[in-house]
């Protein structure tokens, strides 16, 4: 564990303004955002790859998962475990484990973003065709434009206000629900 942390902190970032670089595992350049190599000209999700595939005991953590499922798990259908959801692939995937293998009972909690594209929504709605509810929170567009303004203006991320309705929705779920098993992807 401890060299894979030092691999992680010898990761450097290449400006593609400078100089354009390749993965030497995949190929992937510097051109994608947030990328970092390491010395050898590996790239950090190559790195993240080794890591995950030869560090990690996946039957011990999916042990782990069980006995949390176990302990959350209710026998009368009603919901169990809250599954922030943007509709994406990876929020599908870890539903449908959820339900066919541990036999749990999701609710989906959505925040949506102040401009949601149509990709995005009709995923929401497919979601809801296989089984799985949605509550979906939308804000006042007139503060979220306010309030992604003023933190592009003052911090430079105009996507704060979503952030923070995404980590801050599901716990306001939880505790309104008493589901107190949430399950980020």
């Amino acid at each position: 564990m401890n060299n894979y942390l030092k691999k992680i902190r010898d990761l450097k970032t290449i400006d593609p303004e400078k100089e354009i670089v390749f993965c030497k595992n995949c190929t992937m350049s510097n051109q994608r955002p947030r990328i970092q190599f390491n010395e050898k000209g590996i790239c950090s999700p190559c790195v993240y790859n080794e890591y995950k595939n030869k560090i990690i005991d996946w039957d011990k953590r999916e042990k782990e998962l069980e006995i949390l499922c176990d302990k959350h798990r209710k026998e009368d259908g009603t919901w169990d475990v809250i599954v922030p959801s943007s509709g994406g692939k990876g929020n599908g995937f870890i539903l449908n484990i959820l339900k066919e293998k541990f036999g749990m009972h999701p609710l989906t909690v959505t925040f949506s973003p102040a401009i949601p594209t149509e990709i995005g929504y009709q995923n929401l709605c497919n979601m809801s065709y296989f089984g799985f509810d949605n509550l979906r929170f939308t804000t006042n567009g007139h503060i979220h434009k306010k309030l992604s303004k003023i933190s592009l203006k003052d911090l430079g991320h105009c996507f704060l206000p979503f952030a923070y309705g995404q980590m801050n929705i599901p716990l306001q779920v939880s505790v309104k629900f008493n589901i107190p098993f949430i399950m980020f992807g």
